[in-house]
């Protein structure tokens, strides 16, 4: 049935279509209306809907998810699907199929909420880290919203692998017909799922693969995954490229406003076709480097500074001319702009800034007087620099006027850092003028604990939202209290997300409805309200809790004088100061400023009550103070350390010398490697240690890898040692066959296995854990090994080797052991071994 839709919720209407009944997301412009379909759709057909606590949070969810076979998503915009990095690289090396939407914004960094297509390298490349791929599909309408969603659930099931519709906000943002007919789609059966049932008990699923061998297996199988989908699943769209002499490239918004400027180019008997990918990755080479070969150039538009223009220029290999043009910062070119390069034939690099408005400030007359601590205009287009960026009635302008009044009285304007995160919190830094760091969501307080510890004299202040703090800066807010950092937080609680257009907040009150909870909040589903300023009074280490309120004259007043507090807490020395402002947001809640501010006497104090909840004095124990000393004593104690400890004249019979030292987690492999390159250190050798990376640094089979050289060593792995110390069989089967032709296996037993031959080594056996054993402790069996290796290649000696247990070992009674130890490895090669030896093909049998 045809209907007006917003992109947006397109996606989630084809996301129904294609049977996904699980979306875990968090808010963002300009994609946050996908999640506010999804509160809205999902649960009427029997679906779930969480709003997540942060992106991270969100994108494991999906995680979970998809591990148990349900077709699931998330969406999220630039910032956000920074933070998802990590579980999109877990999705894809598990291989677990999911759609993930990006609807594009400016960046880098918090950029701008605008449109752009900033993400193309983040999405089509990767992104996370690893070797792996993620299906990227485009839209360029609203009806592809939602039949791209349902081809990037297919695409993702058929595949094993996570699937990306890369939109721009322009797409996501705008309304066109969708016509949607009712199909049934059965998602594919997916017996590799874990569903906690007998017939799935086998099942696992993880992108862990802890040999090097079986990762790479691993890896080899979802690169021919990928093969087959770049043979078989790219798709485009060519708009009259028949005879086009000048091809223009572009996807989504941008392929619209180039197909209309293709159009008005035709008609002035300029031959111009449009290429648009409709598939990122696979992108369409095959296809776009056939419709090249029929025009003399190619013009890659995009809304970027060019990511997707690197993709065309490697498809066509220097074959034909490729220019860019780009718009940045949430500006889309006009047919008009376009169609003045086209008839250039050539792009100019220089971009074309729009004017901004004559308009002046002329008109505004100010009628009240501000703080000193406040900008005298606002950073703001010219006609609205006296305005600030806040709606009628909302209680940050108040906020800020306390926050101002108590710097000023308190003489700190010179001495005060802001931190402002995201959310209608990101615009302080509009307002105070005082030192001000704009941060990522939720991290003011890490960010804020920074500033301090580098900055232990100045005032350091966090000013965050409900959605920030309490949702995404849970942790930082919680460690940072618990650490007690002198840093005062002030926490401004409306109980919803202002910026991103009333999603539901972890402050919202049960039963409260918003756009991501149109029932209201049920406990149920979304869980109970946070309590933050009583989450954070259970810890120890904060001086000073208060909750205060911006609903009438006399509770702003306890607010003034508690925010005054805080800071003079801070400026005096105190600990971690947190003042929670429950505060009016008329726009959102729906009210004029008056009933908002009724309603927060009505409704949030009786849910949120006023207390302090902390105020004394907290002596934070200051116990195991490190030594102060000096950089020249550190580093010249160091130096005289190492001089003390060279041996000079030392001669040395080979040129280079590769060690590999192999044993189980817990037998001292990786330990002796060190011994002996301290020693080679010592004897004026260049050396080098370097340690398997794996399982075995938590038990299992370690091994480690040293060289010894009187030239610069280049690789420090050892493909081909000139000795191995294997301390077990499993070692010694695993490593034998790597022994360079003439070498040396020392084995920690009394003889070879059975139905083992190693007949281009010379084998020495030395039952070492049985000598630990009677010398008194099993610990120095590595020692044991080292005086075998000592004595049999002579490579080190044993003097420099007591030295170094000397300065390494500070316990006596195990240092007199690993004497011992050294002593009997060698005097067990001495008189066991040399004189039983026989020579044979396997090495020295007793």
């Amino acid at each position: 049935m045809r209907q007006l839709c917003k992109g947006n919720v397109a996606v989630i209407k084809g996301a129904v279509l294609a049977g996904c009944r699980a979306y875990y997301g968090y808010p963002i412009t300009p994609a946050s209306e996908v999640a506010e379909a999804a509160a809205l759709y999902f649960p009427e057909v029997g679906g779930t809907f969480v709003q997540a606590e942060s992106e991270t949070a969100s994108i494991n969810m999906v995680y979970g998810a998809a591990s148990a076979g349900q077709r699931v998503m998330t969406a999220s915009s630039g910032p956000g699907l920074s933070l998802m990095q990590e579980g999109i690289s877990y999705l894809a090396g598990a291989e677990l199929p999911c759609v993930i939407v990006d609807v594009m914004r400016g960046g880098p960094g918090l950029g701008n909420i605008a449109p752009e297509q900033s993400d193309y390298f983040a999405m089509v490349k990767g992104g996370g880290h690893g070797n792996y791929r993620n299906f990227v599909v485009a839209p360029a309408s609203v009806q592809e919203m939602a039949d791209l969603t349902i081809l990037a659930f297919e695409l993702a099931d058929n595949y094993r692998n996570p699937a990306i519709v890369l939109t721009d906000g322009f797409v996501g943002q705008m309304m066109e017909p969708l016509d949607l007919e009712f199909r049934e789609i059965v998602p594919p059966p997916k017996p590799w799922a874990v569903k906690g049932t007998a017939g799935t008990r086998q099942n696992m699923i993880s992108s862990i693969f802890l040999e090097a061998d079986d990762l790479e297996e691993h890896q080899r199988k979802m690169e021919a995954k990928y093969i087959r989908a770049r043979q078989k699943e790219t798709r485009c769209e060519q708009y009259r490229t028949e005879d086009a002499e000048l091809i223009v490239v572009g996807y989504g918004i941008v392929s619209r406003v180039l197909r209309s400027a293709v159009d008005e180019a035709r008609k002035q008997g300029i031959k111009v076709g449009l290429f648009r990918p409709i598939t990122l990755w696979p992108f369409p080479s095959n296809e776009l480097l056939k419709a090249a070969m029929r025009a003399e150039k190619l013009l890659v538009v995009e809304l970027s500074n060019g990511q997707m223009v690197e993709d065309v220029r490697l498809t066509l290999e220097g074959n034909r001319p490729v220019e860019f043009y780009g718009r940045v910062g949430g500006n889309v070119p006009s047919v008009e702009e376009l169609l003045a390069k086209i008839e250039e034939d050539s792009i100019m690099t220089d971009q074309v800034g729009l004017e901004e408005s004559k308009a002046t400030s002329e008109k505004y007359e100010v009628v009240h007087s501000k703080s000193p601590l406040f900008y005298p205009e606002y950073e703001r287009k010219s006609d609205l620099k006296h305005q600030t960026h806040y709606c009628p009635g909302c209680g940050h302008g108040v906020a800020h006027k306390l926050i101002a009044e108590a710097l000023q009285e308190l003489n700190l304007q010179d001495q005060t850092i802001l931190v402002s995160p995201v959310g209608c919190s990101v615009f302080a830094y509009y307002y105070f003028d005082v030192g001000n760091v704009q941060v990522a969501h939720g991290r003011a307080p890490a960010a804020a604990t920074g500033l301090k510890r580098a900055c232990p004299d100045k005032i350091v202040i966090a000013y965050q939202g409900d959605g920030d703090l309490a949702a995404i800066g849970t942790a930082e807010i919680v460690h940072a209290a618990n650490r007690g950092e002198k840093i005062s937080v002030f926490f401004v609680n409306n109980a919803i997300y202002g910026m991103t257009g009333g999603q539901m907040a972890p402050t919202t009150l049960v039963g409260q409805r918003s756009t991501t909870s149109p029932w209201g909040r049920r406990p149920v589903n979304e869980g109970f309200p946070l309590h933050m300023a009583e989450m954070l009074s259970s810890l120890e280490a904060p001086v000073y809790i208060e909750r205060v309120a911006l609903s009438d004259n006399k509770n702003i007043m306890k607010a003034r004088r508690a925010v005054r507090k805080a800071l003079e807490l801070q400026r005096d020395g105190a600990g971690f100061t947190f003042v929670e402002i429950l505060s009016p947001c008329p726009t959102i809640w729906g009210k004029d400023p008056i009933e908002a501010r009724k309603w927060i006497g009505e409704k949030m104090i009786p849910n949120f009550p006023l207390n302090v909840f902390r105020d004394k004095k907290i002596e934070i124990p200051n116990t195991n103070v490190p030594p102060d000393k000096s950089v020249a004593e550190i580093v010249e104690g160091e130096r005289k350390v190492a001089r003390e400890g060279m041996v000079y004249g030392r001669s040395h019979h080979f040129q280079h010398i590769g060690i590999k030292i192999a044993g189980f987690g817990g037998q001292g492999v990786l330990l002796l490697g060190q011994l002996l390159a301290e020693m080679g250190m010592r004897e004026g050798l260049e050396v080098s240690w370097l340690p398997s990376y794996g399982p075995e640094m938590r038990s299992g089979s370690a091994h480690c890898h040293v060289c010894l050289s009187k030239d610069r060593i280049g690789s420090p792995v050892l493909s081909r040692p000139d000795v191995l110390i294997a301390m077990n069989e499993i070692s010694l089967r695993k490593f034998a066959s790597q022994i360079a032709p003439g070498g040396t296996i020392i084995y920690g037993r009394e003889q070879l296995p059975n139905d083992l031959s190693i007949p281009n080594a010379q084998v020495v056996c030395i039952p070492a854990s049985e000598i630990a054993d009677k010398l008194g402790s099993a610990k120095v069996a590595n020692v044991v090994m080292m005086g075998a290796l000592l004595e049999e290649t002579e490579c080190l000696s044993s003097e420099t080797a007591m030295k170094v247990l000397e300065a390494k070992v500070k316990n006596q009674a195990l240092l007199e052991l690993d004497r011992k130890a050294l002593a009997a490895g060698r005097v067990y090669i001495d008189h066991t071994v040399a004189i039983g030896a026989i020579t044979q093909a396997d090495g020295f049998a007793q």
